[in-house]
This record gives structure tokens, C-alpha cells and sequence, in this order.
């Protein structure tokens, strides 16, 4: 019996200083990774910023987009007063030179499929240079395409 209880001492002995030794190695690391847990919040705030900038940038790249097809008449020798977008379509009022100029205009938004419907909302003649106030509504298709 006594053999035992000295054998059963011994293993708790092994094990307790098993466990103290793990202890202090995991106090050591504790000490060693705490300075760096500054990084990882800042870290963690950054990858949320990084997720936040990159749907930021998909709805830009719409926006974009839009603006590119309205704004396209611009190649056309046509100067843009004014455009508001939404988000179905868009309003642009300009001015063209000729009527051709607007029929060029009209062709540019249907070429491009982009656009759905165009509505002409005003056309006015300028007597004191002789050009063409237009303002136009379009509406965007709604695959893009």
C-alpha cells in the first residue's frame, strides 16, 4: 500500500509541475501576444473598412456607368446645361448647334441600349445665335444592356 501511495505522490508531483510549467508558458505567450492585441482590433477595424469601400466602389461603378451614358452626347459637338440622374433614368438639357445635332443625340441613346425610352420635354429655338435648346428625359433599361 505504501508503494502505491508513494507511486500515486510521484505522478501528481509529474503532473502538478506539468501544469505549472504549462501554465508559465502560457503566461510567457499572454505577455509576449498582448501588445499586438492593439493591432488586431485595428486591424479588424480596417478589413470592416476594406468591406464598406469595396460596396462603395460596386455602386460607383453604377453611378459611373450612368453617367457615362448620359454625358455621351458630349462627343456629339453638344454642350450640357444640366443633367440630374436617377435611378431609373435621367434628364439633360443642351444645347446643339443644328437640329441635326439633336437627332444625333437621340441616335447616340438608342445606339448605346442603355436607354429605353427618351422623352422630349422642350425644344426651343435661340434666335440671337441660332441654336437648340433641347431637354430630354430617358430611362434606363432595366438589365443594363
Amino acid at each position: 500500500m505504501a508503494i502505491v501511495f508513494i507511486v500515486l505522490f510521484l505522478y501528481e508531483k509529474s503532473v502538478d509541475s506539468r501544469l505549472q510549467f504549462s501554465v508559465k508558458t502560457m503566461n510567457e505567450n499572454f505577455q509576449e501576444l498582448s501588445p499586438y492585441s492593439q493591432y488586431e482590433a485595428k486591424a479588424r477595424v480596417i478589413g470592416d473598412k476594406i468591406t464598406v469601400y469595396k460596396r462603395i466602389l460596386q455602386s460607383q461603378e453604377k453611378i459611373s456607368s450612368s453617367i457615362d451614358t448620359a454625358m455621351g452626347i458630349t462627343d456629339l459637338d453638344i454642350v450640357v446645361l444640366s443633367v440630374v440622374l436617377t435611378k431609373d433614368g435621367f434628364t439633360i438639357k443642351f444645347v446643339g448647334p443644328t437640329a441635326l445635332h439633336f437627332a444625333n443625340a437621340v441616335n447616340y441613346y438608342l445606339d448605346t441600349q442603355k436607354v429605353d425610352q427618351l422623352s422630349l420635354v422642350s425644344a426651343t429655338l435661340r434666335n440671337d445665335n441660332k441654336s437648340y435648346e433641347l431637354e430630354m428625359e430617358g430611362t434606363f433599361r432595366k438589365n443594363g444592356k
